[in-house]
């Protein structure tokens, strides 16, 4: 649900592209469900809170939905088999997602959609690579 004020339910507030380029959405785009094959993926969440996601590769993220719309939470995340994800995280160079609560809320929400998570990793805004391995509670909230 879209609220005025440009805060979200789950997610707090949008996060501009810093690569302001207005890529066309590419066409492999799409939204992800428990039909989605295994492999690696980067995602976004859009403003309808749908996680949106394209095949991982180089500078990958402004081109899920095209435009340089804003989103609300950006990663990797990668599919071993029939909706088990091994790695959820919140890698983006163009996004820059620092949020610990959003990314827990990204794992609550593929838990809906019928995912099983082994590994939800959060890497520091500081370029670290030293991920924090996030224990989530299904609230959207650190265990």
């Amino acid at each position: 649900m879209l609220r005025r004020d440009k805060t979200y339910r789950m997610y707090g507030k949008l996060i501009q592209p810093r690569d302001r380029r207005p890529y066309v959405q590419d066409a492999a785009s799409s939204v992800l469900d428990n039909k989605t094959p295994s492999g690696d993926y980067v995602y976004v969440v859009n403003e309808l809170e749908l996680i949106c996601i394209l095949p991982n590769g180089a500078h990958q993220h402004p081109k899920i939905l095209g435009h340089a719309k804003p989103v609300l939470f950006a990663g990797e995340l990668r599919i071993e088999h029939a909706c088990v994800i091994t790695e959820l995280n919140n890698l983006s160079g163009t996004f820059r997602c620092q949020s610990q609560r959003s990314l827990c809320c990204v794992a609550d929400q593929l838990v809906a959609l019928g995912f099983a998570i082994s590994g939800v990793f959060w890497y520091p805004p500081d370029g670290s690579t030293r991920p924090k391995h996030l224990l989530c509670d299904g609230t959207g909230e650190r265990a």
